[in-house]
């Protein structure tokens, strides 16, 4: 095959477990890199857009790097004989890809715009935003 993987005919049925436990360990530690920006921004007084683009400039870089290692850590699962790790590999690579570059950097922040925009429109002024307030407050 193209990347030298042993075609199985069946996919450890501990794999998807230890795949699901990891990502979702990543992923929470990537949201708080990101989310730690933001409310730094938001302690120095920006606004929750500006703060929402500030934290994600400083630590948007912190995060891909830190995706982008784990991706070529978990690649190399991909070059080992056991077919469970190499099917532990690809999917932990292109996860925790997708997770970073797709979730965190992209979905989240737009998300997060458009339900703020929505209590804002709906109720008069953001739940997210006044929760930051609250939050900043000292």
């Amino acid at each position: 095959s193209l990347l030298g993987v042993e075609q199985a005919s069946y996919i450890e049925s501990w794999a998807p477990i230890v795949m699901f436990c990891v990502l979702l360990g990543l992923g929470i530690d990537y949201h708080m890199f990101l989310s730690r920006g933001v409310t730094e921004a938001r302690a120095d007084g920006l606004p929750p857009a500006a703060a929402m683009s500030q934290g994600y400039r400083t630590a948007g870089p912190v995060v891909i790097t830190a995706a982008l290692s784990m991706a070529l850590v978990f690649g190399g699962f991909v070059r080992g004989e056991l077919a469970a790790m190499q099917q532990l590999g690809i999917g932990l690579a292109v996860g925790v890809t997708v997770d970073a570059l797709l979730v965190r950097l992209l979905l989240v922040p737009v998300l997060t715009d458009a339900v703020d925009r929505l209590g804002q429109r709906r109720i008069g002024g953001g739940w997210i935003s006044r929760r930051m307030d609250r939050r900043s407050d000292p």
